[in-house]
């Protein structure tokens, strides 16, 4: 039963953007709140991989507002298995990732609900173009800053001057961690995480790109990690802002920037 709710407005899932091995198909007619069945009678299933994963669509929303800007994304679970199985609740507006939610779903169907902050609400700017992706199990991927794996999704905090939190997902392609940040000197921030070889080490480097979004977007020269920790994983960043023109609210403006898992 995926849908995203505010107050006095809600949103169901609509037709399937991929389907990965869940059944039955398609999948949003079986798990549409629309069509709730209070007995859990219309469900669907993963296939018995980690990392199966459905996208489903939202129908698209008003815009919020602003006096009461709640909003949340539920979904309810459950596991066919007594083994410990986690599973992957996002968030997406088309491939951007706006927030996610890990679980440890039981024996019972139960709500899971991923609630926003006000950051991530500020990053959505298209509510016709929001997903559910569910994926079975926790992703993760090997690079050699690490000697353990990282989870595919993880979470992201500005501090100093700034009060922000956003969302990282790996793109396999690039082999990198991309997110967006909203109002970084007032604009949303693209964010990429990647591990480099710096002599013989690898180490974790971080920049930021704010001039999609304005001429005065703020703008960061990549940066190596001035903490990096690996189980669990965690990095801080030592961020200075490069971007916009002299003078305005991002010209030299310093700031941290924490990674975790």
């Amino acid at each position: 039963m995926p849908q995203i709710a505010r107050p006095k407005q809600y949103t169901p899932a609509q037709p399937d953007v991929s389907q990965g091995l869940w059944t039955p198909t398609p999948i949003y007619p079986n798990i549409n709140a629309l069509n709730f069945d209070p007995n859990d009678q219309k469900f669907v299933t993963s296939g018995n991989v980690t990392g199966d994963t459905f996208e489903d669509l939202l129908s698209g929303m008003a815009w919020p507002d602003l006096t009461n800007p709640l909003e949340t994304l539920t979904v309810r679970l459950k596991k066919t298995d007594s083994a410990s199985i986690g599973a992957t609740i996002k968030l997406m507006q088309g491939a951007t990732l706006i927030a996610f939610l890990n679980v440890h779903p039981t024996t019972s169907f139960a709500n899971y609900v991923l609630t926003l902050t006000q950051s991530q609400i500020s990053v959505i700017t298209n509510y016709a173009d929001l997903r559910v992706r569910v994926t079975a199990g926790f992703i993760t991927v090997q690079v050699p800053c690490c000697p353990n794996p990282v989870p595919e999704v993880l979470n992201a905090t500005i501090t100093g001057g700034y009060s922000l939190s956003f969302a990282l997902l790996y793109n396999s392609t690039a082999g990198v961690w991309n997110g967006t940040s909203g109002a970084l000197c007032n604009n949303p921030t693209n964010w990429a995480l990647k591990c480099l070889r710096l002599g013989p080490v690898f180490h974790w480097f971080l920049a930021g790109d704010g001039t999609a979004y304005s001429p005065n977007g703020c703008s960061t020269l990549i940066t190596q990690a001035t903490s990096e920790n690996c189980s669990p994983l965690n990095l801080v960043f030592n961020m200075t802002g490069a971007g916009g023109l002299p003078g305005t609210c991002c010209d030299h403006v310093n700031f941290q920037v924490t990674i975790t898992s």
